[in-house]
């Protein structure tokens, strides 16, 4: 629980570290 706690925190901060750009691209994979 606690390693989970700690991978979903770090993962946030790099997600919110991303440039939205970079974001946008990953949400756009599969465009519809």
């Amino acid at each position: 629980m606690v390693q989970l706690t700690i991978v979903t925190g770090a993962s946030a901060i790099a997600w919110h570290a991303m440039p939205v750009a970079d974001i946008e691209q990953r949400l756009n994979v599969d465009p519809e």
